[in-house]
């Protein structure tokens, strides 16, 4: 009984650890991508 609901909560939290990570990865790919194309403005503007 009580292994199944730790079971549980740990599969629930492995996907909210995963789904945090990707959200995090996305934020700092967007920010490299901006920073990437103001350099590129800065370059050949």
């Amino acid at each position: 009984m009580m292994i199944e609901r730790l079971k549980r909560l740990t599969l629930k939290l492995f996907i909210w650890g995963i789904g945090l990570l990707l959200l995090v990865g996305a934020v700092i790919a967007s920010v490299y991508i901006v920073l990437f194309l103001l350099e590129v403005q800065l370059l050949f503007g």
